[in-house]
């Protein structure tokens, strides 16, 4: 469908509550409960970008995105030391 010469997409983008975009994707919040409903409580909680969270545990951006959205799961020693800082 074309306007004016433009490639347009006919339906309306919306954002929802809970939806945020890693990779320009748009993703909604994971489950409550789950492993990567924890992980980004606790950096949300602590004001960090994914960027600053992956540092302070010593992995890539990417992987920390990753275990933000289920994708992928971190080690069982990353898990408990966030479940001690929550």
């Amino acid at each position: 469908y074309k306007v004016t010469g433009v490639q347009t997409c006919a339906l309306p983008i919306s954002r929802r509550p809970g939806d945020y975009r890693i990779g320009g994707r748009r993703k909604t919040d994971p489950p409550e409960g789950s492993t990567a409903a924890l992980l980004l409580t606790w950096r949300r909680a602590r004001g960090l970008s994914q960027d600053q969270a992956a540092e302070v545990f010593g992995v890539a951006r990417k992987t920390w995105g990753r275990w933000e959205t289920g994708e992928r799961y971190p080690e069982a020693a990353v898990v408990e030391r966030v479940k001690a800082e929550v």
